[in-house]
């Protein structure tokens, strides 16, 4: 594994690349709020047979931008751009939740550089639902509620049945977001918003 930074679009990326740079190189693009750390449970598995690159997008983790407004339209040419100048030819690229929406941006635009795409748990339109779910989880945080009462919330938005269903699974997603080094600020967090 690497750990670097690389500047595009206005934006000091932080990126990881793990595996082996002769295997299928695999995009793993986070959602809403969440940063490379989201995908470690599957980050071992996935690095014995592809070339797997995690990073944060902008207003998440340990990437800092120009504070621009931001769109999918962005991130998706942002990630694009992150592919092309780590020369990883013909990737395949997995979002979840936002990180999938992401992904649908970049198979319209960009489908050609893709050998394919995996989307997981994206809408291709937010429900207002979710939207109002997010914005009030928002509201909490910025009123300074409890962060392990928000995360608690967010895994009914976040998780299906059979993962709620065990508490270890709640407790361990609670303790490691609580455990985030480079935790998201307020106002990054309503950008992504």
């Amino acid at each position: 594994m690497n750990e670097n930074f690389i500047k595009i679009n206005g934006a000091n990326f932080y990126y990881e690349l793990h595996g082996d740079a002769k295997n299928q190189p695999l995009v793993l693009i986070s959602g809403y709020t969440a940063d490379h750390l989201t995908w470690q449970p599957v980050l071992n598995e996935l690095s014995k047979h592809y070339y797997v690159l995690i990073f944060d997008n902008r207003a998440v983790g340990q990437t800092k931008d120009d504070d621009r407004e931001l769109s999918l339209e962005l991130m998706a040419d942002d990630t694009v751009a992150l592919i092309e100048k780590l020369n990883l030819k013909s990737p395949v690229a997995i979002g979840h939740s936002m990180g999938g929406a992401i992904v649908q941006v970049m198979a319209a635009k960009y489908g050609e550089r893709l050998k394919g795409i995996c989307i997981l748990n994206a809408p291709y339109k937010w429900r207002n639902a979710a939207i109002e779910f997010m914005t009030t989880i928002y509201f909490l945080i910025e009123s300074s509620a409890a962060l392990q009462i928000v995360f608690g919330l967010t895994l009914a938005l976040v998780f299906g049945q059979q993962f709620l269903a065990e508490a270890e699974n709640r407790e361990n997603f609670i303790k490691t977001a609580l455990a985030n080094p480079h935790p998201q600020n307020i106002c990054d967090k309503s950008r992504q918003l």
